[in-house]
């Protein structure tokens, strides 16, 4: 019960830190972060639910969400996922956990991509083409220091490149995870992208530093979660994402959320999913609204014995 408490109490704490971060930063800041590809989550049943993961992720895919999580791997496990995103670009991510006796480590990369892209002098035809990329490589360890408390950390070797310029930059996430007093209610907070400027010349943009706090409740015979998550970013408003999960016949899932982080359309997200003992497959679709233009991502998840 003393255990119970403590970790609840952490939790908590994280989650009033971040209340005091969101009253105390106004929304001055919009466009003004580098490195927004850090904002882009990883696998397709997690955006399904509309992002709301931070206290859901248990699996390899807690590398992006909350690397406390890690801490519940059981297996080793591969990672992947592709993303046809907005205006010809693609995301894709590729991980590998492996657990331990006093938790699991992940390591990882993401990559934001374009195709080629028309470079213009002073004529109004194209002279030549040129590409950009974000690209992040990415290490992590969860801990499990109680049944109930798990604390978890990662870090992200940052690299953007447009047409022939580039920069770097360092970043670290935090996490915790708890269950609490309550049956089947977890908690868990995440501070993410602490790190250095990203610099293409003299001057540098600051990493999307965010604040998240999440709750999930399992229900029905664990067939059925619920989730809600709370994000500040240092560079927006305060986000809410929520989602749910339902499991038909223990291996196929059905998946709804919403993300108010969408501003171009009405922030609905919807997925599926078929888990395997061996392999889990996961599709998501997110529609874009205004934009005129839907996204569809599919991740791979291996369970290696």
């Amino acid at each position: 019960m003393i255990k119970r408490m403590l970790s609840g109490l952490i939790c908590v704490g994280v989650i009033v830190a971040g209340s005091i971060y969101c009253d105390a930063a106004v929304h001055k800041k919009g466009g003004t972060s580098a490195g927004n590809f850090l904002k882009l989550g990883v696998g397709a049943r997690a955006i399904g639910m509309g992002e709301a993961f931070t206290a859901v992720a248990t699996d390899a895919n807690a590398i992006y969400w909350n690397p406390a999580g890690l801490a519940n791997l059981d297996r080793r496990q591969i990672n992947a996922m592709h993303n046809t995103w907005l205006v010809d670009t693609y995301y894709d991510h590729l991980s590998f956990a492996t657990p331990f006796k006093s938790g699991a480590m992940c390591t990882g990369l993401t990559y934001l991509g374009t195709g080629d892209i028309d470079r213009y002098g002073n004529s109004p035809s194209p002279k030549g083409s040129f590409n950009a990329y974000d690209l992040a490589l990415i290490g992590g360890y969860g801990w499990k220091l109680s049944d109930e408390l798990l604390v978890g950390v990662s870090g992200k070797l940052i690299q953007s490149k447009i047409d022939n310029y580039n920069a770097n930059g360092i970043a670290v996430d935090l996490g915790v995870l708890s269950q609490t007093p309550v049956e089947n209610l977890t908690v868990g907070g995440t501070i993410q992208n602490i790190g250095s400027k990203i610099k293409f010349n003299k001057d540098g943009d600051s990493l999307p530093l965010m604040i998240k706090a999440g709750a999930a409740y399992t229900m029905l015979d664990n067939n059925l979660t619920t989730a809600l998550d709370i994000t500040k970013a240092r560079d927006n408003d305060v986000k809410f994402n929520i989602g749910g999960e339902y499991l038909v016949a223990k291996s196929f899932a059905v998946r709804a959320g919403y993300s108010s982080k969408i501003d171009e359309g009405a922030g609905i997200t919807a997925g599926i999913g078929y888990k395997h003992p061996v392999v889990t497959v996961d599709y998501a679709y997110v529609p874009w609204g205004d934009l005129e233009k839907d996204t569809h991502r599919v991740s791979l998840l291996f369970n290696l014995y």
